[in-house]
């Protein structure tokens, strides 16, 4: 049996400090890389790969050693059970974000992730190039946008299991934040009745109310971050209620504060709007609606609610529809 076959023939401890101790050309750390190079996969060889990474070769090392590093933490697969709590990505992460490592190996290695291991890599500790990465792995991933369905409680999506991660680097979370699916909206079936539909169309709501608790929980260093990526969208009014609602001891104080402060301000315009989406429930013409509300919508743009101006109301419903929709 050759030494290829047999590991290494230097003790392990010994080899790493070589490694710590050495410049890259070294004689005694190019011994250390052929033992790397020619040691079965394992514990040890890692520990060596990680050794040579994070000291002689931290500024330049040799493609090699970064494919090594990579395959290494990608073969090793997280327990289907419970992937959250699987081995770490560590050394892949040290040589995804080497100067060395070309973006070709850095999209080939995240194309080959999976969304958990992903979402490993898109951690705090990445660096700018390596987020980026992540960032343009995930949309790979995510050519369109879904809209939220119970079923993705139980099966996320990419962007959903990435956000399950805590620690998250912010660009990470601001790309994955906008890739979730949106507001569910719940396609009639051929001969349904109206109560099993809106059976099926708040389950899917509240789904999409449950992810979102989940995101809120799992980042509360990231809670501004988040209301900035879906103010003014579907979400952002949940983002607002969970926090002021259902996770108020999660969220920074004087955020907190923030955004009780502006709910209280919105309370007028929120009567408003119902009041106008009402009128043209019953049947009312929009522009029948804006002239009945004119003065009103006038009041509140000058106080800053300009935007209400801009907002078409809800448009007429069928009769079957309205009772249990509003």
């Amino acid at each position: 049996m050759d030494s290829a076959e047999a590991g290494p023939s230097l003790p392990l401890n010994f080899l790493c400090a070589l490694a710590a101790d050495s410049g890259k050309d070294a004689p005694s750390v190019r011994i250390a890389a052929e033992q790397a190079r020619s040691m079965e996969e394992g514990l040890e060889r890692r520990e060596l790969l990680e050794a040579l990474l994070r000291g002689p070769y931290g500024a330049s090392g040799p493609l090699w050693l970064l494919e090594a590093a990579i395959d290494s933490d990608l073969a090793r697969k997280p327990p289907q059970s419970d992937p959250f709590y699987g081995p770490s990505m560590d050394l892949a992460l040290t040589a995804l974000s080497h100067p060395s490592c070309t973006s070709q190996l850095r999209h080939e290695s995240l194309r080959r992730c999976t969304a958990v291991q992903l979402g490993r890599l898109g951690s705090a500790q990445a660096n700018d190039i390596l987020a980026d990465a992540v960032v343009e792995a995930l949309r790979e991933r995510h050519p369109q946008q879904q809209r939220m369905t119970t079923d993705l409680l139980d099966t996320p999506t990419d962007a959903q299991l990435v956000l399950r991660h805590h620690g998250l680097h912010s660009t990470v979370i601001s790309a994955a934040v906008d890739l979730l699916p949106s507001y569910p909206l719940t396609e009639e079936k051929d001969g349904e009745d109206t109560s099993t539909w809106l059976e099926r169309q708040r389950a899917a709501e509240q789904a999409w109310r449950a992810m979102w608790k989940q995101i809120l929980t799992t980042h509360p260093e990231h809670h501004r971050l988040i209301i900035d990526r879906t103010d003014g969208k579907d979400a952002g009014h949940v983002v607002r209620d969970h926090l002021l609602g259902s996770i108020p001891w999660d969220v920074e104080p004087e955020l907190l504060e923030e955004i009780a402060q502006q709910d209280l301000a919105s309370f007028p315009l929120s009567v408003l709007t119902t009041r106008m989406c009402r009128m043209r429930r019953d049947g009312a013409t929009e522009q029948k609606v804006r002239n009945h509300f004119a003065n009103e919508l006038l009041t509140s743009a000058r106080q800053g609610d300009a935007g209400l101006l801009r907002v078409r109301p809800v448009p007429a419903m069928k009769p079957s529809r309205v009772s249990g929709r509003y």
